[in-house]
């Protein structure tokens, strides 16, 4: 594994659609890139789920992956998020999203892995609250 290195280790993240705890369709995984002080993937991956086939309780669950050998991986760790909000609009824009150490990401219902806990949401608005021009 590489997550002890003093160079960036080879990562990969992988991403895939849930609806109540089943997948949606097969994963999608971002493309192999060498980092080298830090990981910035700046790239959009393309779900093979179209968004009118999406159900308003679909989530993403997005793990990271530290390459340490031919095909094999380990999790360095996992997030999940709905998909929409709680009035049915489609979440868009940046998150910060928790990621939970050493594990994959889970589609179930409810998650293992949320991505938004209440610390998190708290933090969001408080930085929403800082940014107000009074």
């Amino acid at each position: 594994s590489g997550l002890y290195q003093e160079t960036c280790s080879d990562l990969y993240v992988t991403c895939q659609v849930f609806a109540e705890g089943k997948p949606l369709a097969l994963p999608v995984r971002t493309s192999y890139k060498a980092f080298s002080t830090r990981w910035n993937w700046n790239e959009w991956l393309k779900l093979p789920v179209k968004y009118p086939d999406l159900p308003r309780n679909a989530q993403v669950a997005l793990t990271i992956w530290d390459v340490y050998g031919p095909g094999k991986a380990v999790p360095v760790g996992g997030t999940t998020v709905s998909l929409f909000g709680k009035y049915g609009m489609f979440r868009q824009g940046m998150h910060d999203l928790k990621v939970w150490p050493n594990v994959e990401a889970d589609g179930s219902e409810p998650t293992k892995t949320p991505g938004r806990t209440s610390s998190t949401l708290s933090e969001d608005q408080m930085s929403r609250l800082a940014k107000q021009k009074w």
